[in-house]
């Protein structure tokens, strides 16, 4: 029988709990962050006036985050006049982020650094330091309770005719025992069967695709949902379901841009989703551009000057934000297998001719590895910037989180000066990807997984950017594709 005591009330701080120092960090870098915006109020009518009526009121962002980062720097330089010149750096984008009131991510003390001194105070620490007591919010309390049990109650005597129950079933359980252990055998056991769907079953294969499977394109599936009972079926493309209405059968889809994507086949049974995907890619003629999810632009209007580029001039800016990243792409089975390959590019991101800060500069071989998308993609960014950088290889991904917006292991090898041209080149050979710049070693980093068939090639820059050239090479030193856009950088 259970016994019901009196319970004790007692409290416990949360003082040295991480999530209440996450949210003191970030209430004072909000206190922080009033203190410099009160300077530049202070500030905007002799200094700032030029990007807008107000600090509230900015008309000119871009070049007001631009022209405080820089003055970032020269108060900290004032302040400490024997730093090195590159050992503080900060980007406009982290000027802005910081500004901005709803923004939970984290930011490097170094740069709070910056903000602190720029606010009167000697670093982020001394800020902390100085900062009232008072003025931020105490930990919280969390009041746990503590049973304290009651005297034990008495045991009750049992009767003989308890007893007699008691022995009874006892008696029962062992003759059922035997019963089991004699008269079933294992092969007259009851099967368990979990009745999911056998994803291996169900396929998707191409029937037709006009325009040889280049965007514009209307393709035509075959499907088959196999032997597999369900309640209901569909197709997705990714732009809303199609209902599948018998086990096997046709459907018809209509693709307007060039991109590797998926059609997801879908069974719900019993109220559950079992999914299968399949590699769909629409490819392109030539190589294009792409900015946001519906401006494109073809190759006679980006492959200028024997380089691949979009000037600043065929933008229509009015439907373009400040930040803005351009995709160039070229999507085609290259028939080769990115795990024993070369790949190398010629790039550059100037700010003059398009680049925004932190010029990042992304590239992406997509490959196809047992009918799933895989990729190595990795970014090369501003050294001020390298806690954005990420490297992802098949199964395996270092560096910034961008699902989640989570920063990850820093990786310096990404930090790169992208106003001149740049050669970049990736080696993989068993297993581990070698990553070169101007032909010197930056990093190795070793995989899990495959990156597979090389289906596209995609490098974006956060701007516009330029390709003077592109080439695949086997381990030998055989050219696979080469593409110099009417250059003769590789002749």
């Amino acid at each position: 029988m259970k016994s019901f005591g009196y319970k004790k009330i007692a409290q416990r701080s949360f003082a040295s709990n991480p999530s209440f120092d996450e949210s003191r960090n970030h209430y004072l870098e909000g206190s922080l962050r009033k203190k410099v915006e009160a300077v530049l109020q202070k500030q905007w009518i002799n200094e700032w006036s030029s990007f807008g009526p107000s600090y509230a009121t900015v008309t000119q962002k871009t070049k007001f985050y631009e022209a405080l980062s820089n003055t970032l720097l020269v108060v900290y330089h004032a302040r400490y006049p024997n730093t090195s010149a590159g050992e503080r750096t900060i980007s406009r984008d982290t000027v802005r982020r910081f500004l901005l009131d709803n923004y939970t991510g984290k930011f490097y003390e170094q740069n709070k650094d910056l903000f602190a001194v720029f606010a009167g105070y000697d670093s982020w620490k001394d800020f902390v330091d100085k900062s009232s007591a008072s003025s931020i919010p105490p930990p919280p309390v969390e009041v746990a309770t503590e049973e304290i049990p009651a005297p034990p109650l008495p045991i009750p005597t049992e009767s003989k005719s308890q007893n007699w129950i008691w022995g009874l079933l006892a008696v029962t359980w062992f003759l059922a025992s035997l019963t089991a252990y004699f008269f079933v055998r294992p092969d007259q056991a009851p099967s368990v069967n979990s009745n999911a769907p056998v994803l291996s079953q169900i396929n998707l294969r191409i029937v037709s695709a006009s325009n040889a499977q280049k965007a514009p394109s209307l393709i035509k599936f075959a499907y088959d949902l196999g032997e597999n009972s369900y309640d209901s079926a569909f197709i997705n493309f990714g732009d809303g379901k199609k209902i599948l209405s018998s086990p096997s059968g046709t459907v018809s889809q209509l693709f307007f841009h060039p991109k590797v994507t998926l059609a997801h086949i879908r069974i719900v049974k019993n109220g559950k989703n079992f999914v299968k995907s399949f590699q769909i890619p629409i490819k392109t003629d030539h190589w294009q551009a792409q900015i946001g999810k519906s401006l494109f632009f073809p190759a006679d209007k980006i492959i200028q000057g024997n380089t691949l580029h979009l000037p600043l001039s065929q933008l229509p800016f009015q439907t373009i934000k400040e930040d803005f990243y351009t995709q160039y792409s070229y999507v085609q089975p290259f028939t080769c297998s990115m795990d024993t390959m070369v790949f190398e590019a010629r790039i550059k991101n100037p700010m003059k001719e398009g680049g925004i800060s932190c010029f990042d500069s992304e590239i992406a071989l997509i490959g196809n590895s047992e009918n799933k998308l895989s990729s190595l993609a990795f970014n090369l960014l501003h050294p001020s910037c390298i806690q954005y950088g990420y490297l992802k290889i098949a199964d395996t991904q270092v560096g910034y989180d961008h699902a989640n917006q989570q920063l990850g292991k820093l990786l310096p090898a990404l930090g790169v000066d992208l106003s001149d041209w740049i050669t970049v080149k990736v080696v993989c050979k068993n297993k581990v990807a070698e990553l070169y710049v101007n032909e010197k070693l930056r990093h190795r980093q070793p995989y899990e997984g495959q990156i597979g068939e090389l289906q596209a090639i995609s490098l974006q820059f956060k701007g516009t950017g330029f390709v003077d050239w592109v080439q695949l090479r086997t381990l030998a030193g055989d050219i696979h594709y080469t593409e110099d856009f009417g250059g003769s950088a590789l002749q």
